[in-house]
């Protein structure tokens, strides 16, 4: 009797935990649908009846997201869309003619100029800020990449819990903050031991540069970044510091 009476306790506790899986998920469903519906309600006729059957019939959000773009020809918003009077409010974008085009406002943090050491730009970089409202809660999401594949940006890859009816209208606004950004120039550092910035001579050890690093900004490229110095804790701290300041002290005679 014992024995069954735990075996229903089990099933019971795996219920209870899948009744919580099933509430999740009907709480974020319920948060898209809420969404969803302002932006169906702009589609018009046979197109909104049949977006409405595909969207009743998936699950998946980046499907669902797709689905509103392909009924671009609904928007009036998609045949006369200027980005530069687009207009942020409430943590959304709109059009000049108040179309929803994303639930998020993007901010370019930065425009990176990433060179080798002998001033070779190796690629131009920009860091976005998406910031959003979700259940009245302010967040941010930060994505950084290479200016050449912006055009491949997907929103909802960048967080499932943003969306845009038009990723390539959403990319042309993002394109005219970049010119307004801070640049910032930073080295990009590929190889393990010595190299000379700003002429100075540093030293890679793998996740950093040791040295006259002041005023130096500089990325690791992710390689060499798992690598890092493990200190041999034989020895004394003062051979220690000893060994790292004749190092350091070597660093601009080399």
């Amino acid at each position: 009797m014992k024995k069954q009476l735990n075996i229903i306790e089990r099933q019971l506790a795996d219920h209870e935990s899948q009744l919580a899986d099933h509430e999740t998920r009907l709480s974020r469903a319920e948060d898209g649908i809420s969404r969803i519906i302002p932006v169906i309600a702009r589609i018009q006729g046979y197109q909104k009846q049949e977006i409405l059957q595909k969207i009743t019939a998936s699950n998946d959000i980046r499907e669902i997201a797709k689905l509103l773009e392909n009924a671009q020809g609904g928007y009036s918003m998609l045949s006369h869309f200027n980005p530069k009077a687009c207009v942020c409010q409430n943590y959304c974008l709109y059009t000049s003619e108040n179309e929803l085009l994303a639930n998020c406002v993007p901010e370019i943090l930065q425009r990176i100029i990433l060179q080798y050491p002998n001033g070779e730009v190796k690629c131009t970089k920009i860091a976005i800020e998406f910031n959003f409202q979700k259940d009245g809660v302010v967040s941010k999401v930060q994505h950084t990449l290479d200016i050449k594949e912006l055009d491949k940006l997907k929103l909802v890859e960048v967080c499932s819990d943003l969306y845009t009816i038009s990723d390539k209208k959403f990319i042309s606004y993002i394109k005219l903050l970049i010119p307004k950004a801070p640049t910032v120039n930073k080295y990009f550092i590929e190889s393990l031991g010595w190299t000379r910035i700003n002429g100075h001579n540093v030293f890679c050890v793998g996740d950093r540069l040791i040295g006259n690093t002041d005023n130096i900004e500089y990325e690791v490229d992710p390689y060499l970044s798992n690598i890092s110095i493990s200190p041999d804790v034989s020895l004394s701290a003062e051979n220690t510091f000893t060994a790292i300041w004749n190092l350091l002290g070597k660093c601009d005679k080399k």
